[in-house]
């Protein structure tokens, strides 16, 4: 990524959005904080960019994250995962610990962290492993990882089936101010490829609701149990949404996350042998879209992580039922979004804004990136009035396994500015 470093930088013209509103203003950012925000501001000694048209936001907060180094850089490593974050105006990721070897230790969380700021300004937040090895009995020394740096916990990609140890996770997680962010799936009921009621037409194994509701149960119950908080990774049945919900009205200390991919495409929309619409939890039914935009539309649902999960072409090469689960996500994160919510009128940009920026920054534990004087410089421009077609050659990710290929999509993603650094991939440079 090609990032263009200044100590003054003068954004003219633009709108600004943030969860609260809109309006009409320029920023200058000095020294990678902004200055000033106000109407036809000078500043001689700064360099200007005519943002006219474009929306400036707050950057956005991804609390899930697959970058496959160590272990599979073919797939993805730090480097190419962190432009991709960039592409798609995503200022903070939450890197998950299923790499190889298993990011359950001090020195592989600090080291992460250290190679990640020799590489890109964006903020890397490593998710440590909640047990050795994410075996699922031995829990890692929580002190040691946080004091390490790391941002979360959590097992993604298995559950941690034994509650008790899942209890202690959580209560430890607790005392060190920070979330466990739950896969929840119960195996027994899992092993297919897509959603059950999808898997006839395809040809394949199916996996039931119930693999994600009864563990969505189960780990909302430790968290009750334990009066402890838990974050539910990748809800995407209606069950999930009213299992949340229910917990959250008690007074429980329930988070909930939607993916982009959940919230645009139903299990109708997956192309007969296409593994880049292979992800776990499965795209489900209409229905269960409409239980979670209305999980959103509620509250229950506080949060848009990608669960970005790159595979190189030739890992998914293979029939529905062998390929790995998982579709890559950070650089059209917004835009698919958008077009699902905004774009549709369930909400407006405000509350995405709060979904990709306010509810992600809560969940784990940080301060949001803001739009005020004094505030670090971490701004997105966005195209509100483009639509456009994702194509694999455009992607900065290694891996192509993207269902939205060819598909429009409305608003994207044009420019950040992090800190002294910017950046515009798309026509005017920034």
């Amino acid at each position: 990524m090609d990032w263009k470093t200044d100590s003054a930088l003068l954004l003219r013209g633009g709108t600004i959005a943030t969860s609260f509103g809109t309006r009409e203003a320029d920023i200058l950012i000095r020294d990678g904080k902004i200055a000033e925000i106000g109407s036809a501001l000078e500043a001689p000694d700064a360099r200007v960019a005519d943002v006219a048209g474009l929306t400036i936001c707050p950057g956005f907060v991804d609390i899930h994250v697959h970058l496959r180094e160590p272990g599979a850089d073919d797939s993805e490593t730090l480097e190419s995962g962190l432009d991709a974050a960039a592409v798609g105006g995503i200022h903070h990721l939450y890197c998950m610990a299923n790499t190889d070897p298993v990011n359950d230790s001090a020195e592989q969380t600090a080291g992460l962290i250290e190679k990640a700021r020799g590489l890109s300004p964006l903020e890397l937040h490593p998710v440590a492993a909640v047990t050795r090895g994410l075996i699922g009995d031995d829990l890692t020394n929580f002190e040691e990882l946080v004091q390490a740096g790391a941002g979360a916990f959590s097992n993604d990609g298995l559950p941690v089936e034994n509650v008790k140890v899942l209890e202690r996770a959580l209560e430890k997680a607790a005392e060190l101010s920070r979330t466990v962010l739950v896969h929840a799936e119960d195996r027994k009921w899992s092993g297919g490829a897509v959603d059950v009621r999808a898997a006839k037409r395809l040809g394949t194994k199916g996996i039931h609701v119930e693999a994600e509701d009864l563990a969505t149960a189960r780990d909302v119950g430790a968290a009750m149990d334990t009066n402890a908080s838990v974050h539910v990774c990748h809800v995407s049945t209606a069950g999930s949404v009213e299992i949340v919900r229910g917990a959250r009205a008690a007074g429980g200390r329930i988070s909930a996350e939607a993916t982009p991919h959940h919230l645009l495409l139903t299990y109708d929309d997956i192309p007969e042998g296409d593994t880049n619409y292979k992800m776990s939890p499965p795209l489900r039914a209409p229905s269960d879209v409409e239980a979670l935009i209305g999980g959103i539309l509620d509250g229950t649902v506080t949060a848009i992580a990608t669960d970005h999960a790159p595979h190189s072409p030739a890992r998914k090469d293979y029939p529905l039922d062998e390929a790995p689960f998982g579709a890559i996500g950070l650089e059209t994160s917004f835009a698919v979004s958008h077009t699902a919510l905004v774009a549709a009128g369930h909400i407006g940009l405000e509350g995405l804004l709060s979904l990709m920026v306010d509810g992600p920054a809560e969940i784990a534990g940080i301060s949001p990136p803001r739009i005020e004087v004094g505030a670090p410089a971490e701004l997105n421009l966005l195209d509100l009035s483009v639509s456009w077609s994702v194509a694999a050659n455009d992607l900065a990710s290694r891996s192509r396994n993207c269902p939205f290929l060819g598909r429009r999509l409305e608003g994207r993603v044009v420019g950040a500015v992090h800190g002294t650094q910017a950046f515009r991939r798309v026509a005017r440079s920034v």
